[in-house]
């Protein structure tokens, strides 16, 4: 079961905000060869925007493809925060699940 709320997800690379999107949808960018920093944060909405931050990192390669999950989760003491994950390949089946975010930040 998802958290609720669904508040619009933003994304960054390397400290600057490249995307964001909203409930049940995906977007891609690209990005060079070496290596990147990930973060995500919820817009303003109402929600408190401290839980609700997530990191990671990666090294690109030249030609290949990453695919990454950021979803509302939530901490044990019933804090709502993002869930920031690392997907193999096989996240291809699960794009034609949601559609296509063409907003930007």
């Amino acid at each position: 079961m998802l958290a609720r709320p669904r508040p619009t997800t933003r994304l960054g690379v390397d400290g600057a905000w490249v995307r964001a999107t909203h409930s049940d949808s995906y977007f891609c960018f690209s990005v060079e060869p070496g290596e990147h920093h990930l973060c995500a944060s919820w817009q303003a909405g109402g929600l408190d925007p401290t839980s609700g931050i997530a990191a990671a990192h990666f090294a690109a390669e030249a030609g290949h493809v990453y695919y990454f999950r950021a979803r509302n989760g939530s901490l044990p003491d019933g804090t709502t925060t993002i869930e920031f994950k690392r997907l193999d390949s096989d996240a291809q089946l699960l794009i034609n699940r949601y559609a296509f975010s063409s907003s930007s930040c």
